[in-house]
């Protein structure tokens, strides 16, 4: 799998650690502390951003993305948390970006997906919800001249961005779960896919394969969980859904905010990674005995 969201790779570690490492992630951005971005980095990561802005593409090494780190700061970016969302072995920050700077604009939802090894995130991929935007804001034209020393040294590998078909994809799976149409969603997705879900629910784990992967995409709706879409974003090589996910049994409810990261090949998806805001709560809502 060519995709750097490959979490299946990486050892398990405390949902609380991944909540440290997440924290300490945006506290390094936010108070630009590259000695302690570094400490939580391993020195081989990558990242990709999509578009083709001066930070799109992927970059590897840990100079490098310290570098874009730098960069995308030096524009005056405005970091706001929406939430943490935990994986089965990573996790996501969904945020909302602001900065302003010579009549340009930057105003969107993104999230930051880290895949996580031996306790440092080894990966890094960004989802945007209007990368035209982005290409706009980050260009050499918009910074000043103390800032053009940040420009990266190598060009990041180029960008396979093709949000049209990534669009289609998207769409083909929210009408197909909406619908309960397994057939169109069998259709986009290899066999061998792979969705990993955090916790340790009758749900949680990975689903191996396209049927034990409808499977599980059937047993949500029959628990009656309630999807209501919030944004589609793109990232390099696939795309990701953010959720707001609804449900009640008796007196039990479940209410969570969930990022499920698509990666895509040739046009299909050949693997889905769920990020949540509560990974106790499905513990509680998704139980034996409730659904055949």
């Amino acid at each position: 799998m060519d995709n750097i969201n490959n979490e299946m790779v990486t050892e398990t570690i405390s949902d609380s650690s991944k909540l440290i490492i997440a924290d300490q992630f945006l506290k390094a951005l936010r108070n630009k502390d590259w000695d302690l971005l570094r400490n939580i980095i391993t020195e081989d990561i990558s990242w990709t951003l999509p578009g083709d802005s001066i930070i799109s593409g992927k970059v590897t090494g840990a100079s490098a993305v310290i570098k874009v780190a730098k960069i995308i700061m030096s524009f005056g970016v405005a970091l706001k948390l929406d939430h943490y969302l935990v994986a089965l072995k990573g996790v996501a920050l969904s945020l909302h970006s602001e900065a302003g700077r010579n009549g340009l604009k930057l105003d969107q939802s993104l999230a930051i997906i880290c895949s996580i090894s031996g306790g440092k995130i080894k990966a890094i991929n960004t989802c945007l919800l209007d990368a035209a935007q982005a290409n706009a804001f980050f260009t050499t034209q918009n910074m000043d001249l103390r800032e053009t020393m940040l420009i990266l040294d190598d060009k990041p590998e180029p960008v396979t961005n093709d949000e049209s078909e990534k669009f289609a994809l998207a769409n083909t799976f929210i009408n197909s779960l909406k619908n309960n149409d397994w057939d169109a969603m069998r259709s986009i997705m290899f066999e061998n896919l792979i969705w990993t879900l955090p916790g340790t629910s009758i749900l949680s784990g990975p689903a191996t394969g396209v049927n034990a992967v409808i499977k599980r995409a059937k047993s949500l709706k029959q628990f009656g969980v309630m999807f209501q879409l919030q944004h589609i974003l793109y990232g390099m090589h696939g795309f990701t859904l953010l959720l707001h996910n609804t449900a009640k049994r008796g007196e039990l409810i479940l209410d969570e905010h969930v990022a499920i990261v698509f990666d895509v090949k040739d046009g299909k998806i050949e693997a889905m990674t769920t990020h949540l805001s509560d990974v106790e709560g499905i513990e509680q809502f998704f139980v034996p005995c409730i659904i055949d």
